[in-house]
This record gives structure tokens, C-alpha cells and sequence, in this order.
């Protein structure tokens, strides 16, 4: 009888699996436009202000929106701060994002009187070049809160206890490198309110496991496994086997930290070599997954449309059409049985609740559900209508999900 009863459950699934292939190649995948950003190689600046320019309004926006009653104070705060203005005269990563919040007062969200920069740089001279740009921007004046250079210890106890009254900020440093992370990273952790953007290469990430350095900033970050990484690095040779141990850590205690961490691997272009690793941590699910729809526009994509969350990674062999789906759990095929055989947990959601539920520490972007809710709708899997239960023609994330009683249960 149990034979039976899993025989059954796999002819189900195998039915979607068929049917999912079945399915024209182009009618599967959307076209994915990926970014060229990453096609030449990049300094851990640039990375940081292409990502952070597209995410701080929009970040910003989405606090203002959802929390009740808005917050009074935002903290934007960069302790991997740029160059403020180019050689000439155009604005510059940092200043860029002084201008969001300058322009923002010509329309309904006024960022200009409620977000706070501060700013740091571990170099001494970029200090002070920051210093002198600040006093030279030409909206320096109607800018309601004057940036804060981060390089007195009474500006760094100011920032430490806005941190302490919950202050809604974005953080932004590399936990393996910036000095005054060991001071900052504790308060910015434990307000409970704080979004992390960190950003860091390999050859920086040796602190975590280098027995002769004393790091207690990492143990904000590591806990105590950072003991059980020196320990463990002086029997492992592979470098790379050490970087995604201490990745993996850091992962699973921002986890434990309430944190939504989403993570992005860099290569070099044409080289099989990291450059650069992107870890974003979100306190939200909203802020999660706008920045996850963000940096997805940068990823290498599977060929059926899924993104790897990685960008100039080299390809495995054997390229053979469809081999990929026994390199990665992420496929469109598991993203459509999933789907399919859970009627008792997504039936009369909508497919943007769905995602935000289920796609949580996954490859699997909004895209990805909509082609599958296309995809189990023409399979007469479900029918997909509004909240007046008229069935929609147009699938989009509002649209309700209807499962049929013959479906999977």
C-alpha cells in the first residue's frame, strides 16, 4: 500500500516535471536582460555605489511607507565613503547620494529632513578629501542635516546612541577591514533596526581565521565559532574552502540575529577568481526583497531563468542543455513542483504573498513565480483570479491563486 501511495506521488510529479519541459524554451524563460556592470573589473567603491544608488530612495520610500507612525530620523551610514566629487567637478559615489536627499524635497517623501549620513573612510587622506568636498558641494547649505565625518570620537558616540533608540539605517561597511567596525558593527547589530550592507574581497577576510589577529568586532558577526575558525584554518590548504566557511558562518548568525541575508558572489571577468563578495542583511522581508530584485539584474542566470545570485562565474562542464538542474536545487522544474503540490499552503493567495513566503533564502526571484503560476494555470492546474474572484488574463504578483480540487493537495 505505501508503494502504492508513492507511486501515485511521483506520477504526480513527474506529470509537472514532463509538462514544465515540455513547454517551448522561450515560453519558459523570460528574456533576461543582465547588467554589464560587473563585465570589467570593479573596486569594492564602485560596487557599493552602483548597488546603494539604486536601493536608498527606494529603501528610504518603503520605511517611510510601512512603519506607523513614520520615523521622525533615518540613518544612512557609510564607513566605506568615496570620493564625494570627481576631478571634474561632476558628483561622485557619496555625493550622489547626498543629491537624493537634496532633490527628494521636491516631492512627497522629504528626505532632506529626515535621513542623517555619516561618513568614514579608513584612509586618512580620503578623511580629509571628504572633508574638503563636503564644504565645497553647491547644495551644501540646504542640506537640513549636515553630513557627519565620522573622524572624533564624540561624532562616533552621537551615531552609537542614535543606534541605541532603534533608528531605522542602512550600514554600510567591510566587517574584515574598517577599523571602527569594531566599535559600530555592536550597537548597529543589536538596535534591531539596522540594515547591513557589507562588502568585502578574499584577501581581506583573512582576519577571520588569522590566529595572530585579535578581532572583537568579528565576533560580533562570527560568535564564538570564530574559535573553531582559527582552529580549523591551519589543517585546510584551500583558501576558497575557508572564504565560504566563514561566509556560511556569517550567514547562519545573522540568521540567528533576526536578519534576512541575501548574498552575492563576485568573479573577475574571464577568471575563475573572486573579486569581491556582496552580503546584504535586511531586518524586513520587504527590505530583502527589494534589494533581492536589485541585485538580480546583475546575476548570471541558469538557462532556465533562475539567477544564480553570482556574476562571471565560470561555466561547469558538461555544457549540456539542461544539465544545470543536477548542479543546483534552484530550478524553474523544483520551483514548479513545489508549487504544485503545496494547494494546502498557497491556495487563495495572491502570488506575491506566496513569494514572499516561500522564496525567502532562495535563488528564485518574482519573475520565476509568475511563469510558474502562467506555467500550472495552462496546465489546468489552477486558475488564477482577483479579489472579486473573476478569473485575470493578465498574470501579474495581485493575481489570486486558485488551486483546482483535482490538483495536488
Amino acid at each position: 500500500m505505501l508503494f502504492f501511495v508513492r507511486a501515485k506521488e511521483w506520477e504526480k510529479r513527474k506529470f509537472v516535471i514532463d509538462k514544465a519541459w515540455s513547454v517551448p524554451r522561450n515560453k519558459l524563460m523570460s528574456v533576461v536582460e543582465t547588467n554589464t556592470f560587473f563585465k570589467q573589473k570593479r573596486t569594492a567603491a564602485e560596487i557599493k555605489s552602483e548597488i546603494v544608488k539604486a536601493y536608498f530612495s527606494k529603501w528610504c520610500a518603503q520605511i517611510l511607507t510601512q512603519l506607523a507612525p513614520s520615523p521622525e530620523t533615518i540613518l544612512y551610514v557609510d564607513l566605506l565613503a568615496g570620493n564625494l566629487v570627481n576631478e571634474d567637478n561632476s558628483l561622485a559615489e557619496a555625493g550622489l547620494i547626498l543629491e537624493q536627499i537634496y532633490r527628494s524635497q521636491e516631492t512627497e517623501q522629504n528626505l532632506n529632513t529626515i535621513v542623517k549620513t555619516f561618513f568614514y573612510n579608513a584612509s586618512k587622506a580620503e578623511l580629509e578629501k571628504l572633508a574638503t568636498d563636503l564644504a565645497q558641494l553647491p547644495f551644501r547649505e540646504n542640506l537640513e542635516n549636515a553630513p557627519v565625518i565620522l573622524n572624533e570620537p564624540d561624532q562616533r558616540t552621537y551615531l552609537v546612541e542614535l543606534l541605541k533608540e532603534r533608528v531605522p539605517a542602512l550600514f554600510i561597511t567591510n566587517p574584515f577591514f574598517t577599523l571602527l567596525a569594531q566599535e559600530l558593527l555592536a550597537p548597529a547589530v543589536q538596535s534591531g533596526n539596522t540594515d547591513l550592507l557589507l562588502v568585502f574581497s578574499p584577501n581581506k577576510m583573512r582576519g577571520a581565521w588569522d590566529s595572530s589577529q585579535e578581532r572583537n568586532d568579528l565576533i560580533v558577526l562570527l560568535g564564538e565559532e570564530i574559535t573553531s575558525l582559527k582552529e580549523y584554518a591551519p589543517k585546510e590548504n584551500s583558501s576558497r574552502k575557508k572564504e565560504q566557511l566563514v561566509v556560511d558562518t556569517l550567514i547562519s548568525k545573522l540568521q540567528e540575529n533576526q536578519y534576512y541575508p541575501l548574498f552575492f558572489k563576485i568573479n573577475l571577468p574571464g577568471k575563475d577568481q573572486t573579486s569581491h563578495y556582496l552580503l546584504f542583511a535586511a531586518r524586513t522581508k520587504q527590505a530583502y526583497f527589494l534589494m533581492k530584485e536589485i541585485i538580480a539584474r546583475y546575476s548570471d542566470y541558469q538557462e532556465d531563468g533562475v539567477p544564480l545570485f553570482s556574476v562571471n562565474q565560470k561555466p561547469q562542464m558538461p555544457l549540456l542543455p539542461g544539465f544545470f538542474q543536477y548542479l543546483s536545487k534552484y530550478t524553474f522544474t523544483n520551483l514548479l513542483e513545489a508549487l504544485s503540490s503545496n494547494r494546502r499552503e498557497f491556495h487563495y493567495r495572491t502570488i506575491q504573498e506566496i513569494y514572499e513566503d516561500h522564496a525567502v533564502g532562495t535563488h528564485f526571484i518574482l519573475t520565476n513565480y509568475l511563469q510558474a503560476f502562467s506555467e500550472l494555470r495552462q496546465q489546468g492546474r489552477i486558475n488564477l483570479v482577483d479579489a472579486k474572484n473573476k478569473q485575470v488574463k493578465t498574470i501579474s504578483e495581485n493575481a489570486i491563486v486558485f488551486y483546482k480540487l483535482h490538483g495536488v493537495k
